[in-house]
């Protein structure tokens, strides 16, 4: 089963909302809006299969994903709970959504469509990544060091090294699987299966710098998720929750209590 951080309500309600990360994430990358959220609700936090403290395996596709989550969520015991996805963590809950959706009172999805998209960029850093010999590094700064050459981008580096981890011999490894991502990561920019419609409430919840959610996407969107919503935050990017946290959590918040008990 997966790892997962399990943050009570303050409040004490049991009211439950699982968070879904992004690909080489981890759920401690939403650790700070979790428990800003946690005075509401229940906060669940699961690693992904092949990421942070969770199971690695040969098998990383989206019906994997989801049924992991099914797993997990029948663990818990939560009939009822809101889903809330980013990028790889967003096509995670579509599946899901459309397989389970009466369990749902509402899907939150941040800056992902429904269709395939080409992951040019993930492949470099997984190249960077996996060619990397960290057995003769001594320091987290030398591995970002030779990071840089192919990631320019400190912001995305220092993201992919909260991946960085010591193994039992205290030598530098990596807590992704990067084998099975080197021979998977397509798969990963698959898009939905073509049938099935979540009816549930739906929240799209995009980057106005992104270009995962097009405008010409939102009819065909809305076929598969007919009571959804779309919002943009202009000044973000890609990691939306990231580039401007406090504006994502006010439109995100008001949007699960409209669909709370």
């Amino acid at each position: 089963m997966l790892f997962f951080n399990d943050i009570p309500a303050a409040n004490g309600s049991s009211e439950a909302l699982v968070i879904l990360h992004g690909l080489f994430g981890t759920g401690d990358n939403w650790i700070t809006l979790a428990r800003h959220w946690s005075q509401h609700y229940r906060i669940i936090l699961p690693d992904a299969r092949n990421h942070g403290h969770s199971f690695q395996s040969e098998t990383f596709d989206y019906p994997a994903m989801a049924l992991d989550l099914k797993e997990l969520v029948d663990h818990l015991g939560l009939t009822r709970f809101h889903l809330m996805g980013h990028s790889m963590g967003a096509k995670t809950s579509m599946y899901y959504a459309l397989q389970h959706g009466n369990s749902l009172q509402s899907l939150s999805l941040i800056d992902m469509s429904i269709f395939r998209n080409q992951l040019d960029h993930q492949k470099v850093y997984l190249r960077a990544m996996a060619d990397l010999d960290l057995e003769s590094m001594n320091s987290r700064s030398e591995v970002d060091l030779a990071l840089s050459t192919d990631i320019p981008d400190f912001g995305i580096r220092q993201f992919l090294l909260k991946s960085l981890t010591r193994n039992e011999h205290k030598q530098f490894a990596w807590r992704l699987n990067l084998p099975v991502f080197l021979t998977t990561v397509d798969s990963i920019g698959e898009g939905i299966p073509a049938e099935g419609t979540f009816d549930g409430p739906t929240l799209f919840l995009r980057g106005g710098k992104s270009d995962y959610v097009k405008d010409s996407d939102w009819p065909l969107i809305l076929e598969r998720f007919p009571n959804a919503e779309l919002q943009t935050i202009p000044q973000a990017g890609h990691w939306v929750h990231a580039d401007a946290p406090q504006e994502f959590s006010s439109l995100f918040l008001p949007f699960i209590q409209k669909h709370s008990l």
